[in-house]
């Protein structure tokens, strides 16, 4: 019997033996077949199909044919050559791709991963490793895998050298610095070469598979989750997006080709199209907030969302396809920003929606005309800020837009702007952010800049109360009450924390750096006593849609100086007016004519200060001295030169405050109540906050 034993716990040992050595090396027992990465051979007759059917989709295939091999677009005429040649087959294409393969893989010009320090600055010259390298890391791989068929053994060795030094290294260093910073725009791009290379060498090298894990990880949780907001805006702040994008969309596509793994859907990349959708403006542009922003940026890999979406049956394909058009034009221009456009031809040839007709989101049943963009999504327990956009309609002829920024989470790349806005009508830009300055100027970002309300402000002064750095942003600025219809929309902004200036946080200052604006929390922050604004947008009770803003703001119950102040787009007529229902602020930009009326409880003093330097625009003050509360009922009215009247009239001035508009035969009744409870006024009474009634129809 023991003999038997024995011979039976080996065969056990062995069968164990069997099934973990055949689990363990399951994914790396097989090789890769060229191409495979950006598509695969089965797939060949449906792009040829794809392109065959012209439209732009044809158009960014022969764009590509304008082949070059100069140094300093090397990256992208290396994925561009390789593509155009697996399709068609092309010599020229061909021998230009092995040229640059060759180059860049041995000899002077090789491709080489850089010496790091510790904080990954370059030893050996100026710079540091970032997106910069994303492209070229990336369009070596790319090329290595749809080259394949034609290199000789030489370049295929170099090729493959110079693709392990890049993983090995780069996977040496994310594995330091934690895997989580490829969510960021410095390292993203260069995440996916990771998992593009791991794809590219499966079967070549052993630790190709442990690349793909790594990359798939970090990018499927930073990158594609936690790096968006949950409205689809980019973390760091909008445009960053873009730098380094595109490969880790075709990493994605091929890995859930090859392995049937899906690392996207889900994620809150997924929503950029709708924050591309809501963020376009009433004046045919993008809006302006924080850095780099007023250009959002659409390349062609993204159109692997929106191919996503489609797939589930989404009704916004159209009205996203509208935006694209809005942004890029019908074909393929690609004049919005210069960079980052190494595989734009290639994401818009793969994905971009044909047979699909662009629609106005206005004609989307399931798009509603005003939305937030929350910040955060990680507390439940708190009311998040984060961006607000309202609007009566999508569309330059008729629309009006305004965007307000709150937002609860620290970004990077945005500015310390809580309760700011924007505001356009009917094509153009009136109530704007023309902040041109630079990275060197403290004034760039500060509270000075925004349209919000400051606090004990030197009249024609712009104090400079810390020197600006990027990542001195607001925080902790909260929504409530959103509501949104066809009739009108609401929302109460509370900036209570951010107004209180974070620069003035003891809890929040360290001795060896600063203020710590991005360890902000409540615990933290000492707020002031209230700041609140409130926008309430009537769509149908007049002539045109106007907007109300309701201004509360009380620092300490004591009294100070209180500033509302907003920057007037370039290019505007003479600003004319005080502020007062009879005589408002008021200013012609192209064919628009804007009014803005004041009412509060206190004498309003307009001030105007022309735009100097790197401030384009200039800057409308009206400020109420040395009150307790700074309380400003503002209606902002936009029309065209041929409307009729709008006329404005305090029926009541204090508990409650009534304002009366009339517009043609329209008759509104504002009523703003500051003491939350129940307050008479003829035949209304109310315990609102903030009341418009419609006296035409009844309607509230």
């Amino acid at each position: 019997m023991k003999p038997h034993l024995h011979f039976s716990l080996k065969y056990i040992y062995l069968c164990i033996l069997t099934v973990i050595s055949l689990f363990l090396f399951q994914n790396t027992s097989y090789a890769i077949e060229h191409p495979s990465l950006i598509f695969s051979s089965s797939q060949k007759a449906e792009i040829n199909a794809r392109i065959a059917a012209g439209g732009p989709v044809q158009q960014a295939f022969y764009a590509m044919k304008v082949l070059k091999t100069a140094d300093e677009e090397w990256e992208r005429s290396l994925t561009e050559n390789s593509f155009y040649y697996a399709i068609t087959g092309d010599e020229t294409a061909k021998n230009n791709a092995l040229t640059i393969l060759s180059m860049r893989t041995t000899g002077e010009k090789r491709f080489s991963f850089p010496e790091l320090d510790d904080n990954g600055n370059f030893i050996n010259g100026e710079g540091r490793l970032d997106y910069g390298q994303s492209m070229g890391c990336n369009s070596l791989a790319f090329g290595y895998d749809m080259m394949y068929s034609v290199m000789n053994n030489g370049l295929k060795d170099n090729t493959k050298t110079l693709l392990i030094e890049w993983s090995t290294k780069l996977t040496a260093f994310f594995d330091k610095r934690g895997w989580e910073s490829v969510g960021g725009n410095f390292y993203t791009g260069l995440g996916a070469c990771v998992g593009n290379i791991g794809l590219v060498l499966e079967g070549e090298n052993s630790l190709s598979s442990r690349w793909v894990q790594k990359a798939k990880d970090g990018l499927s949780t930073s990158y594609f989750n936690s790096s968006f907001n949950s409205g689809g805006d980019y973390d760091a702040g909008t445009t960053y997006e873009v730098y380094g994008a595109g490969p880790q969309f075709i990493f994605a596509s091929a890995l859930e080709r090859l392995e049937n793994v899906d690392i996207v859907t889900g994620k809150n990349v997924m929503q950029i199209w709708d924050y591309f959708t809501y963020t376009w403006m009433a004046n045919g542009k993008y809006t302006y907030y924080g850095d780099n922003s007023g250009m959002s940026i659409l390349i062609g890999e993204y159109f692997y969302i929106l191919d996503k979406h489609k797939k589930k049956g989404s009704d916004r394909i159209p009205a996203w396809l509208w935006t694209w058009n809005k942004v890029r034009g019908t074909g393929i221009a690609q004049s919005d920003w210069r960079l980052f456009k190494d595989f734009d031809y290639i994401g818009i040839v793969l994905w971009y929606p044909q047979g699909v007709v662009a629609q106005s989101p206005n004609e989307v049943s399931s798009y509603q005309k005003s939305a937030l963009l929350l910040s955060d999504t990680t507390k439940s327990n708190v009311n998040q800020g984060g961006m607000a956009s309202f609007r009566n309609e999508w569309g330059e002829q008729n629309g009006v837009t305004l965007w307000l920024v709150n937002r609860y989470k620290w970004q990077g790349h945005e500015h310390y702007d809580p309760n700011h806005f924007l505001f356009s009508a009917y094509g153009e830009e009136l109530i704007s952010n023309k902040n041109a300055h630079t990275y060197d100027e403290d004034v760039r970002g500060q509270l000075s800049q925004q349209n919000s309300i400051m606090i004990d402000k030197q009249i024609s002064d712009v104090p400079v109360y810390k020197t600006y750095k990027t990542g001195m942003g607001s925080s902790l600025g909260k929504f409530y009450d959103f509501f949104t219809s066809q009739v009108g929309d609401l929302l109460l902004s509370d900036s209570r924390y951010p107004h209180s200036d974070f620069s003035s946080q003891s809890k929040l200052h360290d001795p060896n750096i600063g203020t710590l604006f991005w360890a902000t929390s409540e615990e933290k922050v000492d707020p002031i006593v209230q700041a609140d604004r409130v926008i309430l947008f009537p769509k149908q009770f007049s002539l045109e849609p106007y907007i109300i803003m309701y201004d509360r703001f009380n620092k300490d119950n004591n009294n100070h100086d209180y500033t509302w102040q907003s920057y007037i787009v370039p290019g505007h007529t003479s600003i004319n007016g005080n502020g007062t229902p009879a005589d408002p602020i008021s200013f012609q930009k192209g064919n628009v004519n804007m009014q803005m009326f004041f009412i509060a409880p206190n004498l309003i003093t307009k001030n105007i200060v022309p735009a100097n330097g790197n401030r384009q625009d200039d800057l409308l003050e009206m400020t109420q001295t040395g009150v307790k509360e700074g309380r400003y009922l503002t209606i902002l009215h936009p029309f065209r030169s041929s409307s009729s009247a709008f006329l404005v009239t305090v029926l009541n001035q204090e508990n409650p405050t009534v304002v009366q508009i009339k517009s043609g035969t329209n008759e509104n009744i504002i009523i703003a109540n500051t003491t939350e409870s129940n307050q008479t006024f003829e035949i209304y009474t109310s315990d609102a906050r903030l009341l418009i009634l419609d006296k035409n129809d009844g309607v509230i």
